[in-house]
C-alpha cells in the first residue's frame, strides 16, 4: 500500500536519506535541496544549493547528500556535486515551529568525487575520480582541521584504475540525458515525473488521506472507552 507521495523537485532526484521515523533529506537535477516530513507527505524546508546568499554558490547537480551527525534537535549533511570538486556541509535545524537550513562550511577535494557515506569519528570517506588516492576520509568538523587522508590507492598493474567521468547518465554529448520538464508524448510515460498533473492528483491524494486520518482519530477519541 503506497502512503503517498513526496512531491517537489522539478526533475530527477539524484539522492535520498533518511534521518529518523519523520524526516527525509533530498537532492536533485534542479539543484535544490529538499526536507521532507513523510509521515505528512509534504516538503518543509528547501535550499537552492548555487545561491551564494544562502548555500556556497555551487552550481553544478547535487548527486548525492549522505547525513553525517544528528542529534533530538538537528542534524548535518554532507553534499558532493557532479563535475566539481567541492563538498558542502548543511545543518537542519528542527527545532521551533520553522525548519530552518544553514550552511555550514565547504571543503575543497583533490579530484572529484564519485561517491560519499558516513564514515567513523565524524568523518565521511570519499570515492575519487583521479589517482593517486581513490579513497580518502575527510572530516566534517570546521575549517581548521585537517582535510583529507588517504584510505586507499588502487592501481591495476602498475596502471591507474580508469574511473567514470561522472554518475549522472549522460548522452554522447554529455549532457544530463533526463532534463526535460514538460515531455508531453511517449517518453514521458516512462518518465512520469516529468508529467505536472502528477503533482497536483498527488496533492489532492495527500490531503483526503490526511483529512481521513484525522477522522479516525476523533472518532476513536470520541468513542466509548470500556472500564
Amino acid at each position: 500500500r503506497i502512503h503517498g507521495f513526496l512531491l517537489g523537485h522539478d526533475v530527477y532526484v539524484s539522492s535520498f536519506a533518511i534521518h529518523d521515523n519523520q524526516y527525509c533529506i533530498s537532492c536533485g537535477g534542479d539543484g535544490y535541496l529538499k526536507v521532507w516530513d513523510f509521515q505528512a507527505c509534504k516538503e518543509v524546508a528547501s535550499l537552492l544549493l548555487e545561491s551564494s546568499d544562502d548555500a556556497f554558490g555551487t552550481k553544478s547537480i547535487p548527486t548525492k547528500v549522505v547525513i553525517v551527525n544528528q542529534d533530538e534537535t538537528s542534524f548535518s549533511v554532507a553534499v558532493i556535486f557532479d563535475d566539481s570538486k567541492y563538498l558542502d556541509f548543511f545543518k537542519i535545524e528542527l527545532s521551533g515551529e520553522i525548519i530552518k537550513v544553514k550552511r555550514l562550511h565547504q571543503r575543497e577535494i583533490p579530484s572529484q568525487p564519485l561517491a560519499i557515506a558516513p564514515w567513523k569519528n565524524g568523518r565521511v570517506a570519499l570515492l575519487l575520480r583521479n589517482p593517486p588516492d581513490y579513497l580518502v576520509s575527510c572530516d566534517c568538523k570546521e575549517e581548521g582541521s585537517d582535510q583529507q587522508t588517504s584510505l586507499a590507492a588502487f592501481t591495476t598493474g602498475g596502471k591507474n584504475i580508469e574511473m567514470p567521468d561522472s554518475i549522472l547518465e549522460k548522452d554522447k554529448r554529455g549532457i544530463v540525458a533526463m532534463v526535460k520538464n514538460n515531455e508531453t508524448r511517449g517518453p514521458a510515460q516512462q518518465m512520469p515525473w516529468n508529467d505536472a498533473r502528477r503533482k497536483d492528483t498527488a496533492r489532492t491524494r495527500n490531503k483526503r488521506a490526511n483529512k481521513k486520518r484525522k477522522e479516525n482519530k476523533r472518532q476513536q477519541s470520541d468513542s466509548p472507552k470500556d472500564d
